[in-house]
Formats: C-alpha cells, sequence, structure tokens
C-alpha cells in the first residue's frame, strides 16, 4: 500500500499510526493503566474508552493524510486531525501532570510529542494557505 505524499509527510503518518496503533494497545483484552501513576486518566475515561478515543483519532488522522489534496478543503481537515491528535497526548500528559508533575509521562506526552506536532503542523498550516489561495484564485 502506498501512502499517500509519503516521503513529504513521514513525520505525520508516523503521528497518525502510532496514535491508532497506541488505541489499539489500550484495548487489547489485558489491563495496562493498572499503576497508580494512571489513576487521574482512569477518572476521566475506563482503559477501552481510551482505546477507542486513541484508535479513533490516529484513523481520523490517517485517514485525513489519505484524501489530503484530492479537494482544495482537505488540507484543512488533515490540519483539524492533527490537532485532536495533538489535544488527545495533551490530554494524557495533563493525567500524569495531575499525579506526579515530575513524571517522564509528562514530558514525553506533552513537550517531546508537542514538538513533533508543532513540525507537522507548520507544513500543514503551509497547504492550507496554498489551497486556501488556489481556491480564491489567488
Amino acid at each position: 500500500m502506498k501512502l499517500t505524499h509519503y516521503e513529504q509527510r513521514k513525520l505525520e503518518w508516523w503521528l497518525a499510526g502510532m496514535t491508532a496503533l497506541f488505541g489499539l494497545w489500550l484495548l487489547a483484552p489485558m489491563v495496562s493503566m493498572d499503576s497508580d501513576a494512571y489513576i487521574q486518566l482512569r477518572a476521566w475515561m475506563r482503559e477501552p474508552t481510551w482505546g477507542l478515543f486513541f484508535l479513533c483519532t490516529g484513523s481520523g488522522h490517517a485517514i485525513s493524510l489519505e484524501i489530503n489534496g484530492r479537494c482544495w478543503w482537505t488540507p484543512f481537515t488533515r490540519t483539524l486531525m492533527l490537532t485532536v491528535n495533538a489535544f488527545a497526548y495533551l490530554f494524557f500528559a495533563a493525567g500524569f501532570y495531575t499525579v506526579d508533575p515530575a513524571s517522564t509521562a509528562v514530558f514525553i506526552y506533552g513537550p517531546a510529542l508537542m514538538l513533533a506536532v508543532l513540525m507537522a503542523l507548520y507544513t500543514a498550516a503551509k497547504d492550507c494557505n496554498r489551497a486556501w489561495m488556489l481556491y480564491r484564485g489567488a
């Protein structure tokens, strides 16, 4: 299977894929969120719900990447799904932060992944600008 614009968007395809796979991991018939570090996240949603949330977010992001460029509005859909993907990880980071602000999970789900998201958002925003100018006929 050839992914649309894979060479130009490797990082974004990775983010979408890892988010969907993370969702599948959380949906697996095992308990992976049973330590005290997850207490706040479990208070917000049950583990299978988190799994479904991440699976849908990653899948939606991948679909938006695949359709990107087929219509003038698709870069905006891609940017929206990238933003939703970012918030999914920020919610996770916030949950860990409330339990232990010094946790390595706060860094990984927060600043580390957000740096990758910001790099992808930069290219997505450029694509949105280009699509909008073409749509307006400028």
